[in-house]
């Protein structure tokens, strides 16, 4: 059966809230915690985990379920707003690990201490790992509440697989789910990957069958791409 691919569709779409996101024991303990600003011991809490694991999807949702303000920190921070406009208010900062404005958090952190504000960080890694320079950061950091986000349960890896499938317009019969959800194993950078090829084997036609995705992952093997 040729496997060869065409070009995807990708199709935007909307940002969910925590309401939209599908909570299971893989990760409800995780949204209740950021949820619970006024229980966290620092104005800081810091959110780690791989990729694919849905950091920015949290991000967002926590900004909007708290009216904050949501700051992609992975580009060069030419735009970044001041700390002492946002310091009273709910910021989620995502990709913090590739933050290089370490005086511009340390004040950021400051302000939010000072003006009741939080602040949520997500990053890849702990910050322990992040290679930073200024002791008073490091110190600050130290003192955040810091959880991380762990392998994804069987019912989120179905929901995510759905929200994959959704965007590039793949209709995903229950035979093949069932096969994916055993041949992915718990990896949420699989599904991804996985999605983006399954759709573009389908082409046109949009629709799987279990032999068509075997074999779709069965050339990712070959060529020594990891499911």
């Amino acid at each position: 059966m040729s496997t060869s691919s065409q070009l995807p569709l990708r199709f935007p779409e909307a940002p969910l809230g925590f309401d939209g996101l599908c909570i299971t024991p893989a990760n409800a303990q995780i949204i209740a915690a950021i949820k619970r600003t006024g229980a966290w011991f620092a104005p800081v809490f810091c959110l780690t985990g791989t990729a694919g694991a849905g950091l920015t999807t949290l991000a967002i949702a926590w900004a909007a379920d708290c009216g904050g303000l949501f700051v992609d920190l992975s580009g060069d921070g030419a735009d970044l707003p001041r700390p002492s406009e946002i310091g009273g208010e709910f910021v989620a900062l995502d990709r913090a690990d590739l933050c290089r404005q370490e005086d511009w958090l340390l004040t950021l952190f400051s302000a939010s201490q000072r003006l009741g504000g939080r602040v949520l960080m997500t990053a890849r890694t702990p910050p322990s790992d992040w290679g930073l320079q200024s002791g008073d950061l490091v110190s600050r950091l130290r003192s955040a509440p810091i959880a991380s986000l762990g392998l994804p349960d069987e019912p989120l890896m179905r929901a995510r697989l759905h929200r994959a499938a959704a965007r590039s317009a793949l209709s995903l019969p229950p035979a093949v789910e069932a096969y994916l959800i055993i041949r992915l194993g718990l990896s949420y950078e699989a599904i991804e990957e996985t999605v983006t090829r399954l759709a573009g084997a389908a082409g046109g036609r949009r629709a799987l069958t279990v032999p068509m995705a075997r074999a779709v992952l069965d050339a990712g093997q070959d060529q020594g791409v990891t499911e």
